[in-house]
């Protein structure tokens, strides 16, 4: 797995999310891209959680949503 998420249990109940990477990028083919950008646009959807739940960078997204967007 490129990427672990990891939370680990603070004192007083809170957390602290700890992520590894392998320094490996992530390539997204343009059926992921198309898919990932679509349900970025269905009502009532929030971006940053379409995003995070999909593993990409919001700002990365931000560019998929673009209608002349090469990426």
């Amino acid at each position: 797995m490129a990427n672990t998420m990891l939370d680990a249990r603070q004192e007083g109940d809170s957390y602290r999310r700890v992520e590894v990477s392998t320094g490996q990028r992530r390539r997204w083919t343009g059926e992921e891209k198309a898919r990932i950008a679509a349900e970025s646009f269905e009502e009532g959807a929030n971006i940053s959680e379409v995003a995070r739940r999909n593993g990409v960078a919001r700002g990365l997204l931000t560019v998929w949503r673009q209608p002349s967007s090469p990426g």
